[in-house]
């Protein structure tokens, strides 16, 4: 299996790296890094066919969490990820994107609290 760093990501797919760190952090639950000769680095033919769907659905005006209920739909996570709390966050779509995204930083800064006090 290949794999490929941010940057390398970026080229094959021709658009800024990051482009791809956004795409690879707002949807982790999709992607699963290795480290490599201290890089961390993403398979590269899973990874591509992925973050060419996420480009796909944004540029069709979708809203993060409608692109994560499509990717949901379409795509296997990563065996470690939350998948529950992921497609809770998908129903409350009457939210709006401002608190969705809110909730979404809380989620995400609460997993770097468990990360470190598990450390």
């Amino acid at each position: 299996m290949e794999y490929a760093t941010i940057p390398k990501l970026a080229r094959l797919l021709d658009v800024s790296d990051a482009t791809i760190r956004r795409h690879i952090k707002n949807y982790s639950q999709f992607f699963e890094a290795v480290q490599i000769d201290g890089w961390e680095q993403y398979p590269v033919e899973k990874s591509v066919i992925i973050l060419k769907r996420i480009i796909e659905v944004s540029a069709a005006g979708k809203r993060r969490n409608e692109a994560l209920s499509v990717l949901l739909s379409e795509f296997e996570v990563k065996s470690d990820s939350p998948v529950q709390e992921s497609a809770a966050i998908t129903e409350f779509t009457e939210l709006g994107p401002k608190t969705l995204a809110v909730l979404s930083d809380i989620r995400d800064s609460l997993k770097m609290i468990a990360q470190k006090s598990a450390s």
